[in-house]
């Protein structure tokens, strides 16, 4: 699997995770059927939700996305982060939500010469934590994760 089909199948692992949270919770979801759509990955109760699934810049304290998915993120009805399993939240998987649309903040910073963006975590509010599941692996997997840690997990 090449890095391009690894961003792939963590962005479809994390939107799933989230479709299942709001399902819990009673609301309507529909996932798009483009994998490349402009303005969303999901409509929650007729909303646009965008998901990004990914292991934060802990040393900056922020989520982070590239230039071209600022547009998105801002005017998505909802944005959602899916932090992935590391030591910095005990291997778990954390969901965050962001300020609703138009109170969200952008910090433009360059990482390894390109611009980003980023969110500082105090922005956003955790809604959910998942602890030991097979999607926890397969993230860990997907990312640079210490596979001696992933072979220790007790998985439910």
């Amino acid at each position: 699997m090449n890095k391009e089909q690894m961003m792939v199948e963590l962005g479809s692992i994390g939107e799933d995770l989230v479709a299942d949270l709001y399902r819990r919770q009673g609301c309507e979801v529909a996932l798009s059927e483009n994998k490349y759509d402009s303005v969303k990955d999901m409509l929650i109760d007729g909303q646009t939700c965008e998901v990004k699934t990914q292991m934060p810049y802990f040393y900056k304290k922020m989520f982070t996305i590239k230039v071209d998915q600022y547009f998105k993120c801002m005017n998505a009805d909802k944005l959602i982060w899916v932090e992935t399993p590391s030591k910095h939240n005990d291997y778990r998987i954390d969901i965050y939500e962001s300020p609703q649309r138009g109170m969200r903040e952008f910090r433009k910073y360059k990482a390894q010469g390109r611009d980003m963006y980023g969110m500082n975590f105090c922005e956003t509010t955790l809604i959910d934590s998942i602890e030991g599941s097979i999607e926890g692996i397969r993230l860990m997997k997907l990312t640079s994760s210490d596979m001696s840690v992933v072979n220790k997990l007790n998985v439910h």
